[in-house]
C-alpha cells in the first residue's frame, strides 16, 4: 500500500468504529424510548444512511487489506 492508502486504510478502521457506535446508540434509542413520528422519521433516515455508508467504508477497508 501507499502511504496515502495506509493513512485511508487506518481512517476507515476509525470511521467504521464510530458509525458503529453511533448504530448501536440509535437502535437503542428505538428499543428503549417513545418517539414521536418525526424523530423516528429522522432517526430512520440517519440509521438508512449509516448503514449504507458503513457498507462503502467496509468495502474499501477490505479492498485494501486484501492488498497488504
Amino acid at each position: 500500500l501507499t502511504y496515502n492508502e495506509k493513512r485511508e486504510f487506518e481512517s476507515l478502521i476509525d470511521q467504521i468504529a464510530t458509525g458503529e457506535r453511533r448504530k448501536d446508540e440509535i437502535n437503542t434509542i428505538f428499543q428503549t424510548q417513545e418517539l414521536s413520528h418525526d424523530v423516528i422519521k429522522s432517526l430512520g433516515k440517519e440509521l438508512h444512511t449509516l448503514v449504507h455508508d458503513l457498507q462503502m467504508k467496509e468495502e474499501r477497508r477490505l479492498e485494501l487489506s486484501e492488498r497488504v
